[in-house]
């Protein structure tokens, strides 16, 4: 360390203008502590220890054990998978070694206090991290920093020139630029109004950045980050999404103070499976899914505030059908708006509730008649503090029944199916009957068909 300078006077109230230099040290409290409160806090900021502690806690930084079963994963891609995206990902994390929070950095530093007693210290110059492990205590995903530099201004902190670099616990790439304002607060002490921008490139799902998603207005639990979710976390755990994506995040201050954000997802390649924990939880929040019922070749945008998780073009296939979804979830109340569109989606056995009045009477009959066929339709289900809804109208291109050991095959000819609630009724639906590939007449169907 060098320090080079000069000091006016001998006295209290002596003119301090000093460089201070050091090409490496190490990033830990003594370090942050050093700094005078408003950036010493700016900097706890990025590298908070409470959240790094609740996430190991947890199980999900990026450490040693964590990276060996990466290894093993990219192991089994097999010699051939070297130029996928999930070798690519898996590759890029064990390049970045184990997290550990802090590393080392260099700093280059002017200190100045004008002559005369009671006057500020004003710390100013640049920190430059390299190799560092960090966590934004205010989306507190784990990053192992590669290099970047923290300019140190009087009444901000910024993440320098192109933003921070820095490797994501599933080998996605992310950049965190933006500032830390710490203006004074009028009573002697400093605030602290974080304007952060993250870019997520080329990153997967993760148990790590699901624990990342704040908690609405500042609120948490003690086990956030980690064990507990925030409710749009809790939401994305509970589909079950599995796949790539890029992501963009704003962590703000609003005019009158108050920390909001912005988080969205431009989510491909993936799959939606809810497990049991995530069925009932979606169950609810009125939000059912049919057990064994998975979505392959997912693609999505989704958009998180404070608010509301909202999603668009939400697509995924299901053999040769599809389903499109759309629509929000309140994350403060209990409103939820989905609407689900069906092309060609196949009729198994993820339907056959439907078929009977309760679950031993439908398991019977889907025994007995072995349900089959395709179904085209639209399915709306709302949500609010006095009521949930659900209504829609599916057409069945075709349907298929095993009766006396035949197939008895109906195609579709006019009108649908009314779904309200849970009761599903014919209206004016007319299918042309098919058995043993022989046309058997007309089927019309008017009026209920379950309760």
């Amino acid at each position: 360390m060098t320090i080079e300078g000069e000091l006016v006077g001998s006295a209290a109230g002596a003119e301090i203008d000093l460089r201070i230099r050091c090409a490496d040290v190490p990033i830990d409290r003594r370090l942050l502590d050093s700094f005078e409160e408003g950036p010493r806090d700016a900097l706890g900021l990025l590298f908070s220890d409470r959240a790094a502690a609740n996430l190991a806690e947890a199980g999900l930084l990026p450490a040693a054990a964590a990276l060996v079963e990466q290894r093993q994963a990219l192991a089994r891609l097999g010699p051939d998978a070297g130029a996928s995206p999930e070798a690519v990902r898996l590759q890029r994390s064990l390049d970045a070694g184990p997290f550990q929070l802090g590393g080392r950095a260099g700093f280059d530093l002017r200190v100045y206090s004008p002559a005369g007693f009671g006057q500020p210290v004003i710390v100013t110059g640049d920190v430059t991290v390299r190799d560092a492990g960090l966590v934004f205590d205010r989306f507190p995903y784990p990053l192992r920093f590669l290099l970047g530099s923290i300019p140190s201004l009087f009444l901000s902190m910024v993440l320098g020139g192109c933003g921070l670099l820095a490797v994501t616990p599933a080998g996605g790439t992310l950049t965190v630029g933006g500032s830390v304002q710490i203006p004074r607060d009028g009573k002697g002490g400093r605030l602290l109004h974080p304007r952060i921008e993250i870019a997520d490139d080329d990153d997967a799902i993760n148990p790590a950045l699901l624990a990342a998603i704040p908690f609405a207005d500042g609120e948490s639990t003690a086990g956030w980050p980690g064990k507990d979710l925030a409710p749009a976390g809790e939401l994305l755990r509970a589909l079950g999404l599995s796949g790539q994506l890029d992501l963009t995040g704003f962590v703000t201050t609003t005019p009158d103070g108050e920390e909001s954000f912005q988080v969205k997802l431009d989510f491909e390649r993936g799959r939606a499976e809810p497990d049991a924990a995530g069925r009932a939880w979606l169950a609810t929040q009125g939000l059912p899914w049919p057990e064994g019922f998975a979505l392959e070749n997912c693609s999505a945008k989704l958009e998180i505030t404070p608010e509301r998780v909202s999603f668009e073009q939400c697509r995924g296939t299901r053999g040769e059908g599809a389903v499109e979804a759309r629509g929000f979830a309140a994350l403060n109340g209990p409103e939820r708006r989905v609407e689900l569109k069906f092309d060609d989606l196949p009729v198994e056995s993820t339907f056959d509730g439907y078929l009977g009045d309760t679950p031993e009477e439908s398991k019977a009959r889907a025994a007995r008649f072995r349900p089959r066929g395709v179904l085209d339709g639209v399915i709306t289900r709302t949500v609010d503090a006095n009521e949930a809804v659900t209504r829609g109208s599916l057409v069945p291109a075709w349907l298929a029944v095993t009766m006396d050991g035949a197939t008895v095959r109906a195609e579709h000819l006019a009108g649908r199916l009314e779904v309200d609630g849970d009761t599903v009724r014919a209206d004016s639906l007319e299918m042309r009957r098919v058995s043993g590939g022989v046309d058997d007449g007309l089927l019309r169907l008017s009026g209920k068909l379950s309760t």
